[in-house]
């Protein structure tokens, strides 16, 4: 237990005050009744003195103890009995001291050691173990006895029951800790202050946060940590509580974003603000850098869907945005030619928010320029935020930059252009490094991809074009090869050979259309094959002379062949429509009803081709069996790795499948 140099409870104070003006009224009511009792023989005579007066201090609610200088006791009332516990027979100091810690032991002793010399009361709070296992706690007075001789008789001890009132006090002692705890340890920085702006506490954090001790907070007001300097007016939001986004100022002058969610309490009855302040500099910060990002990769898209290709109008666009981005009031962007210091530079764009083009002068060579050089000697970003007035980098004007930033820009570790911005409100800082630095990075990536592109565009076309002009020219030579063929048709009188001698044209002309589709078309490697068959078909019969005579009824897919694929298969159905032509329907039958049908479809990668007729049908394969036509179309449907089944059910019909590449 610790000693008490003053009793805080007021009412258990009177109390106790009351107590010892009735003790010295019965002990000056004593000295007048029987002066004798208080002489020094008188009082460690014997205890049945005390007997005579005991009854006139058993009433009062506080335990007396007298004890003589050997502390023997000399009287002991009821209170002091039933605090303790005791009865008159068994009531022994000796016993309740040794029953004491050694703390209490210790401090006891030396109060009574000090009462001879220092004559001064003296208290003590003592938790006394009882002997039915109960603990009370009793506030002790300890007050010397002196004889009218001046000499010491003794120790009066009274004896107070704050078992209750400790219970209170500790209990008050633990929620203090608690709150102090809770308020010390709160993630966020707690302010209470009067309504009037006198902080009246701060939690351990908000000290921290601004750089002040806690002594030191309190001598402020709300104004002095708020960047603006304004005082929250609950008067004129019309609520009680305020939610707002502000800055505080460290005691060295330092900024910073918080989050403040301010309330009015009442305090002791009195208007107050509790404000709870959330350090938000970090998402604040991300928030910028997002934003940043986004623009960032906003111009970058808007440069990747760019018409125009050439760099000067690359470098405009970028210097502007980049302005924009850093905040910058001007700055040029250039590309660098040449090595070391007589590199020189080429596609110069200087650009100011101030609409102020080509207000920059163009250096001779990187050896003219200032401070800035540093980034291209270097190969890496540079920037200075204190600029001397004198300091002459050419070529902004002289004493015209404040600060500025340098970023080069490298392509397989050689720097190939440069950007420099200046005169940025607060000057540089990392972010804009990064955010910048990616931007001309990924602009001069785009550029040169743009470049890139341009070349492979024009390459290709260079290459469609020859393609294009190479299937011209090979369906022109086939033409001519038809064209010589019916030339010798007037010189060939067999019948028989005549017919091989159209058959062939036929072949050619196939192939030749072939060619004529592809030069035509966008796509140079393959072919609409549903349309090649329907045009090849109209002209198989136009030129036999057999319109008249012979339907051509067609159901295709558009299906694109490339051309290893469709070159043999151009032959194989002029074979097969040549075949139908020329042998399905004999003089005899000439009818309306004649017909050609061919069908062409994909399902998957499996292509399927009939070519049908509903002429006299065959009976041993095709007609003209081990002529040319017939071995033509065995070697083509292999070479296209395909199979070719055939029917003669009212008519002949036959089955192309293949698997499309």
């Amino acid at each position: 237990m610790n000693t008490i140099s003053g009793f805080e409870d007021r009412s258990l104070e009177k109390e106790l005050e009351s107590a010892h003006a009735r003790i010295a009224f019965l002990e000056s009511k004593l000295q007048s009744e029987h002066p004798c009792k208080l002489k020094s023989p008188d009082l460690s005579s014997s205890r049945q003195q005390s007997d005579h007066y005991l009854p006139l201090i058993d009433d009062i609610d506080q335990g007396v103890l007298v004890l003589d200088c050997s502390f023997n006791v000399v009287l002991v009332n009821r209170s002091a009995l039933l605090l303790t516990e005791k009865d008159r027979e068994s009531f022994d100091v000796l016993e309740i001291y040794q029953s004491m810690d050694q703390v209490d032991k210790l401090r006891i002793s030396k109060i009574l050691s000090d009462l001879k010399s220092s004559r001064a009361p003296d208290f003590y709070e003592l938790e006394l173990q009882l002997p039915s296992a109960k603990k009370k706690v009793l506030l002790l007075k300890f007050k010397a006895i002196f004889s009218p001789m001046d000499d010491y008789e003794g120790v009066q001890i009274i004896m107070t029951n704050v078992t209750a009132e400790h219970k209170v006090r500790q209990a008050l002692e633990h929620s203090e800790t608690m709150y102090r705890a809770l308020f010390d340890g709160a993630g966020d920085a707690i302010f209470i202050h009067a309504y009037d702006g006198r902080f009246i506490d701060a939690n351990r954090l908000a000290c921290e946060r601004l750089g002040y001790s806690r002594e030191e907070l309190l001598k402020l007001s709300p104004c002095a940590i708020r960047a603006d300097g304004n005082y929250i007016s609950f008067a004129e939001h019309g609520r009680s509580e305020v939610f707002e986004e502000v800055e505080h100022i460290t005691s060295t002058g330092e900024k910073f974003a918080v989050e403040v969610n301010s309330r009015l309490v009442l305090l002791d009855g009195e208007k107050s603000v509790l404000t709870i302040a959330r350090d938000i500099s970090e998402r604040v910060e991300a928030d910028k850098r997002a934003v940043l990002n986004r623009k960032r990769l906003k111009t970058l898209y808007e440069m990747a869907h760019m018409n125009e290709t050439s760099t000067e109008v690359f470098f405009e666009f970028a210097m502007r945005r980049s302005l924009e981005l850093s905040e910058s009031e001007f700055g040029f962007i250039a590309q660098l030619e040449g090595h070391g210091s007589t590199a020189w530079f080429s596609n110069w764009i200087c650009v100011s928010k101030y609409e102020e083009q080509g207000a920059l002068r163009v250096p001779d060579n990187l050896s003219q320029c200032g401070g800035w050089s540093a980034a291209v000697t270097r190969r890496a970003s540079f920037y200075s935020n204190f600029v001397e007035a004198s300091e002459d980098h050419f070529p902004f004007p002289k004493g015209g930059v404040r600060n500025f930033l340098a970023l080069p820009v490298l392509e397989a570790g050689r720097v190939v252009a440069v950007a420099v911005l200046a005169n940025r409100a607060g000057g540089y800082e990392n972010d804009n490094v990064r955010n910048l630095a990616l931007l001309l990075e990924g602009m001069w990536n785009i550029r040169c991809k743009k470049k890139s592109e341009q070349r492979v565009r024009h390459s290709l076309r260079e290459k469609e074009t020859l393609l294009k002009e190479v299937h011209h020219r090979v369906k022109n030579n086939m033409q001519v090869i038809c064209s010589l063929l019916n030339l010798q048709t007037e010189y060939i009188n067999d019948p028989q050979d005549l017919v091989l001698i159209r058959h062939s044209i036929d072949r050619v002309r196939s192939m030749a259309y072939v060619h004529e589709q592809l030069y035509r078309s966008d796509d140079l490697s393959s072919i609409d094959f549903g349309h090649y068959i329907s045009a090849l078909g109209l002209k198989l019969i136009s030129s036999h002379g057999v319109a008249n005579k012979i339907g051509f009824e067609t159901r295709l897919e558009s299906i694109l062949l490339p051309i290893e694929q469709a070159l043999p298969c151009g032959l194989i159905v002029n074979e097969l429509i040549t075949n139908a032509i020329e042998h399905a329907f004999p003089e005899e039958r000439a009818e309306a009803s004649n017909k050609i049908s061919v069908r062409l479809s994909l399902d998957g990668k499996a292509v399927k081709m009939s070519v049908a007729d509903n002429g006299i049908g065959f009976k041993d394969g095709l007609e003209r069996s081990g002529s040319l036509g017939h071995v033509l179309i065995d070697t083509l449907v292999q070479q296209i790795e395909g199979s070719l089944d055939s029917l003669s059910e009212g008519g002949s019909r036959f089955e192309l499948n293949f698997r499309l590449k």
